[in-house]
């Protein structure tokens, strides 16, 4: 019979206090689901940990530094590689169980509570809202990178049924039309990732707006081959202008 086994999460316990640190230590120790678990003793420390690039499910943070510090570290973290999947629990005194101050704490980013003393039962419910936290930012990530994706292959269309309609050459254009789709293959891979892309280019296509004004020009009508050139390389190089700014809400963290 096979052994049963377990997702392994890695924590890390901010603390000033090394007695408490060493409690909340023990504690993890105690339930299977955890794996590594470090202790820190200063906030910064902790943000240079996260930076390194190490993956981190859980970070427990103590109600012994100040709501600032707090704050400040938790947007820090947020924007490393490293953290942009964790758990940030706030380890909250039992007094504090009231609604101010975890909305407070949350206001902060805190995405969790653990309040002392805190039971084991407790710190398994933190393992599985860890795993919910890490599933839901990755899903963000991917419907982000997918709605950007389809943004640049609609502007790529645009782009090849204008020039194609205006009897310009194309093959460039289409190859690179081919390339981003091709792009898709990957992100797209999982039946679960393929429904997601369903729904976001369903929702796009639909809500599309009218061509670009760069795709409403009057057609060339002439007959110089040079001016034809000089016209396509004109609308190709604005399409890829276009493409490469930065998409509205690109630069929003999870």
């Amino acid at each position: 019979m096979a052994t049963p086994t377990f997702t392994k999460y890695n924590g890390m316990i901010a603390d000033p206090d090394l007695q408490t640190r060493m409690r909340l230590k023990q504690a993890t120790a105690s339930v299977v689901q955890f794996g590594e678990v470090i202790q820190i003793g200063h906030l910064n420390e902790a943000v240079q940990r996260i930076g390194d690039g190490n993956r981190w499910d859980v970070i427990f943070i103590s109600h012994r530094y100040t709501e600032e510090e707090v704050g400040r570290f938790i947007s820090r973290a947020k924007e490393t590689k490293g953290g942009q999947d964790t758990a940030f629990i706030q380890v909250m005194k039992s007094k504090d169980h009231q609604n101010a101050a975890i909305a407070q704490a949350m206001l902060r980013g805190a995405d969790g509570f653990l309040f002392e003393p805190y039971s084991v039962d407790q710190l398994i419910e933190i393992t599985d809202l860890s795993a919910r936290i890490k599933r839901e930012r990755s899903d963000m990530r991917e419907s982000l990178a997918m709605t950007l994706i389809l943004g640049d292959i609609m502007t790529q269309l645009d782009l090849v049924a204008f020039l194609k309609g205006s009897g310009f050459e194309v093959t460039r254009s289409a190859t690179r039309l081919k390339e981003l789709c091709l792009s898709l293959q990957g992100s797209a891979a999982s039946p679960e990732n393929m429904i997601r892309y369903h729904g976001i280019a369903v929702k796009l296509f639909v809500e599309a707006p009218l061509p670009k004004p760069m795709f409403q020009a009057q057609k060339y009508a002439g007959v110089s081959s040079r001016v034809k050139k000089k016209m396509e390389e004109k609308i190709i190089a604005e399409v890829e202008k276009e493409m490469k700014s930065p998409a509205v809400g690109a630069d929003k963290k999870s």
